[in-house]
């Protein structure tokens, strides 16, 4: 709580100041102000959760200096100071919104049951205020509304600060939810010790499922004190957050940065998405500010593997054991073809990000020519052992590996080896649970998708051939004639014609 004194007495100012922290109010939390128009020009830089004003100053009094500030800071409890007890003096306090009217000198007893009852009643008015906040701001990142919608105006004039809140682990998809919701709920608790007239924060949910926590607060004196508010929060929050959740759970905040406007924000929270697998190499469980992760950007490798890192923690969760392999095959180019130096400094933090994401920590240096091999023995137990595997068809796993990898070198033998079976008997129930063959499944899923392709005018058709899995555009305009009756080029020119 934030409080202004206007006194142009001395004694006064310092006796209520002591008073106040008496009752727990820091020094770095109360103003003082001399006469009526310093105190209008407090207000307008500090905007005060209360404001003790005394009526009898000089330059400008009490009442009129009030009516002055009223509409610099809205929200502001204004506390009436005066010797004088005239019924003219409390008529006008009472107009002008006056929450309590005071008779000096004050008593410490008095002055600590009004600040409790303006303390109350400010965080009402404050939660309120902060819901309306968040209800705004997941209506602008859901783009369901605009800046430019009535009510929005704290947008147009507040500084924003969001950091993502990442969780890692291995255990299963709706346990992880659970634990995520209960971290919200904590999150929340102290997220209202934050909030003030100035401030606000919200957690909210993003478009690809990952949690952001973001502040707000206006420009001015009291932006300092905010902002150290919401960095104390998120310090706090990055220790408890880990200490209250199983070990098989880990989070990671990425830390933003200041925006001064939401076009930039907005533009920041996506970079933060961006970036946040990078967290795999730099090392989860803590704060990370983003410009940490942004620095490895500029490392190609290191960005293919924090990607690869995370497809591969999502296919435990998923149960698709085929792309699991395939992932593990590209991490292993990937780290191969790292310099030894980049290897080394990265590759603790590796080794925890696959402890925490698959439950097995793969054997350290000098050994990691031999990751790939665990890795693939620890998933084919991992995979024949949980629930999640047996919840799948081993055929279900193979249309979802081709709708994904259609583009690629892919055949029956390969995944039937990779699933332990032989590829005449996965034939064999291929063609039973969809109807068709392999082959032609491949073949119609690659026709259609090229199909898609062949709407852009300007894209050729041999690199449409490449994009769905053709080396040769011979070979393509082959198999899109037998399945179309025509070759591409044509197909492209009679949908023109009918568009």
């Amino acid at each position: 709580m934030t409080i202004l004194i206007a006194d142009d007495e001395k004694l006064v100012r310092y006796t209520l100041k002591s008073m106040l922290k008496e009752i727990g109010i820091p020094s770095s939390s109360i103003q003082v102000a001399c006469d009526g128009q310093e105190m209008v020009e407090k207000v307008a830089d500090i905007r005060p959760d209360l404001a003790l004003v005394d009526i009898k100053m000089p330059r400008l009094d009490g009442l009129e200096a009030i009516q002055r500030a009223r509409g610099l800071s809205p929200h502001t409890r204004w506390i009436i100071l005066t010797s004088y007890s005239t019924f003219e003096y409390a008529k006008q306090a009472v107009a002008l919104g006056a929450t309590a009217y005071l008779l000096k000198p004050v008593s410490p007893q008095e002055l600590r049951q009004t600040i409790q009852q303006v303390t109350q009643a400010n965080r009402g008015i404050y939660q309120r205020l902060n819901d309306e906040f968040e209800a705004h701001l997941n209506a602008l990142l859901q783009e369901t509304t605009t800046l430019a919608h009535e009510g929005l105006d704290y947008f147009t004039d507040a500084v924003l600060w969001g950091s993502l809140l990442v969780f890692d682990s291995n255990i299963d998809r709706k346990d992880l939810v659970q634990q995520e919701h209960l971290a919200c709920d904590y999150i929340r608790k102290k997220m209202a010790s934050v909030i003030d007239q100035t401030t606000r924060i919200a957690l909210c949910r993003l478009g690809d499922g990952q949690l952001a926590l973001i502040g707000a607060w206006t420009r001015g004196q009291g932006e300092r004190k905010s902002r150290g508010a919401i960095r104390d929060l998120l310090r706090k929050l990055q220790l408890s957050l880990n200490s209250m959740a199983p070990p098989s759970v880990c989070c990671t905040i990425i830390l933003g940065e200041r925006s001064d406007s939401y076009a930039a924000f907005d533009e920041h929270l996506r970079l933060l998405t961006e970036i946040a697998p990078l967290r795999t190499i730099t090392g989860i469980g803590g704060a990370i500010p983003w410009i940490a992760l942004q620095e490895r950007r500029g490392f190609h490798p290191e960005v293919e593997l924090s990607k690869y890192l995370i497809a591969l923690s999502a296919t435990v969760r998923e149960s698709t054991y085929l792309e699991y392999l395939k992932l593990v095959d590209e991490i292993a180019v990937v780290w191969k073809g790292m310099r030894d130096s980049r290897r080394t400094e990265i590759k603790d933090q590796v080794l925890r990000f696959l402890e925490i994401s698959l439950g097995f920590r793969p054997t350290p240096l000098p050994y990691e020519d031999a990751w790939s091999e665990e890795l693939r023995c620890h998933g084919k137990q991992l995979f024949e052992n949980t629930a999640a595997r047996k919840s799948k068809d081993n055929i279900d796993q193979v249309v979802e590996f081709i709708d994904r990898n259609y583009m690629k070198d892919i055949g029956v033998a390969q995944i039937a080896n990779d699933l332990g079976l032989t590829p005449n008997y996965l034939s064999h129930r291929f063609h039973k649970k969809t109807g068709t063959t392999f082959v032609k499944y491949l073949t119609q899923l690659r026709i259609t998708k090229a199909k898609e392709l062949l709407a852009d005018p300007l894209l050729p058709i041999q690199q449409i051939a490449r994009k769905v899995g053709y080396n040769s555009s011979r070979h393509f305009s082959s198999m899109f004639k037998l399945l179309e009756g025509r070759i591409p080029s044509d197909f492209r020119r009679d949908r023109e014609r009918n568009d």
